[in-house]
């Protein structure tokens, strides 16, 4: 492919000439999946957690896709604002772009065939598919070499908040999150900034506006709609962004006022240019915790019978894990698990300083019961997410169930992923989660067959 005339502002993705080819590539490749999708239940070469977390034991590769997957679930579960993270990627001779044993399109391909719920976010996962496919012919041409792609990611204006909350999106605090895309060393690089777009709970939006202002002062024209803003990246000279997302983070509280930082309403606990430092040193903090959540999915793979149920668990072990590092972390703002929970969360910390037991293990207990967890595509709280009053036409949620490895019934994640093991609700059979070790061989008696198993017995015998 041609070399793109060198261009000394900023500029829309769509009026380049690899856009085209861009949407012709992304239209052809999600044309696939679906049809995939149609003729066959369960696709055969999936690379996706689960089978990464088969191949874990042997596979060095399988392991660092294990581990991606938990750093990036934890860190989305408690830091939903003021907050830059980086992801890195390799790339091939032949100019693919991997993670572990991912490549980016196998990232795709999971994001069409497993992420949910309402046809809005379907709609929203296709443009996020076309971004992928505009940032490969970005890096195949040799622009990125000396631009970054923006994706402005804002929580939908169009789709009711409910929606948008079971979608993995923050909206209590309304996050956006800025992604710069580009060529360091020979590898893809992805610095995201998470930026508030509310000053409370429920409190009216800033985010759109703000997101404006900036866009404006890099010479974008805008007309606020979230859908367009994320369908249309934009190519950015990198002198331009001397610190890259930083500065991006810097010209959004430009637009609200000089007492804000990263969208926060308060003042910088900080400078813009130590900002990347803190937010470093802050992730490696919770590096023991991550490790515990990769420990306990590779404890629990025998559970895992689908690709959704492994996702399912990593959700399930990621909230338990959140919840006690909240309680433990002053560091870390208690509404990341929602506005019930923190009344608890605090409460929880309060009985801990105090040295009462008894009453830590109650406030604990509470926040479990409340808090609402949330990482891409997958939202959990005490409701699992199913309401009614979404406003959608097909809120279909993952199901959150997994597959007992004693008496192969399918049962819900929750009820068996406990503190310290995994205990099945059907048959009792249990496993210590640090170990693996057998603490119940369950019941030797066959448990009641579940409404699902029957039907299907049904359905054989009719056909």
């Amino acid at each position: 492919m041609s070399q793109q005339p060198p261009f000394e502002q900023a500029i829309r993705f769509d009026q380049l000439e690899l856009e085209h080819q861009a949407r012709l590539e992304a239209a052809a490749f999600i044309g696939r999946v679906i049809m995939e999708q149609t003729v066959q239940a369960e696709p055969e070469n999936v690379v996706c957690l689960k089978s990464a977390i088969e191949a874990a034991e042997y596979d060095e590769k399988a392991m660092l896709t294990v581990q991606m997957n938990a750093k990036t679930a934890v860190l989305e579960a408690l830091l939903k604002a003021g907050n830059v993270i980086r992801a890195e990627s390799e790339v091939t001779t032949e100019g693919k772009i991997v993670q572990g044993l991912q490549s980016q399109r196998d990232i795709h391909r999971n994001t069409l065939l497993f992420r949910k719920g309402h046809a809005g976010l379907r709609e929203l996962s296709m443009i996020e598919v076309r971004n992928g496919f505009r940032i490969e012919q970005a890096l195949a041409s040799g622009l990125l070499e000396d631009y970054y792609v923006l994706v402005p990611s804002l929580v939908s204006s169009k789709l009711p908040t409910k929606v948008s909350a079971d979608g993995g999106y923050f909206t209590d605090t309304m996050s956006a999150a800025f992604q710069l895309t580009t060529l360091e060393d020979g590898k893809l690089v992805t610095d995201t900034a998470f930026v508030a777009g509310v000053d409370e709970t429920g409190g009216v939006r800033h985010d759109v506006s703000a997101t404006v202002g900036m866009l404006e002062d890099i010479g974008i024209e805008s007309d606020g709609d979230t859908t367009a803003m994320l369908d249309s990246p934009i190519l950015i000279p990198k002198k331009m962004l001397p610190n890259g997302v930083i500065d991006i983070a810097r010209l959004y509280d430009k637009q609200l006022g000089e007492d804000y930082f990263f969208g926060q309403k308060g003042g910088p606990p900080c400078s813009y240019d130590e900002m990347r430092d803190y937010c470093q040193k802050r992730e490696a903090r919770l590096d023991d915790t991550v490790q515990s959540v990769v420990s306990e999915l590779l404890v629990g793979k025998g559970w895992y019978d689908t690709p959704e149920a492994a996702t399912a668990a990593l959700a399930q072990i990621v909230k338990r894990h959140a919840v006690g590092r909240v309680i433990g972390d002053h560091t870390i703002d208690a509404s990341v698990l929602g506005r019930q929970a923190a009344y608890f969360v605090e409460e929880a910390r309060f009985y801990a300083s105090m040295g009462d037991q008894a009453a830590l293990e109650r406030a604990t207990e509470k926040v479990h019961e409340t808090a609402d967890v949330r990482t891409c595509g997958f939202r959990l709280d005490k409701n699992e997410g199913n309401d009614p009053e979404s406003g959608s036409e097909n809120n279909e949620q993952p199901t959150g169930k997994i597959r007992c490895v004693k008496c192969k019934e399918k049962v819900p994640a929750k009820e068996v992923i406990k503190p310290k093991s995994w205990c099945c609700p059907k048959c009792k059979y249990e496993v210590d989660v640090c170990t693996g070790k057998v603490l119940n061989s369950g019941s030797r008696e066959k448990p009641e067959p579940s409404v699902e198993s029957l039907e299907r017995k049904d359905y054989a015998k009719t056909n």
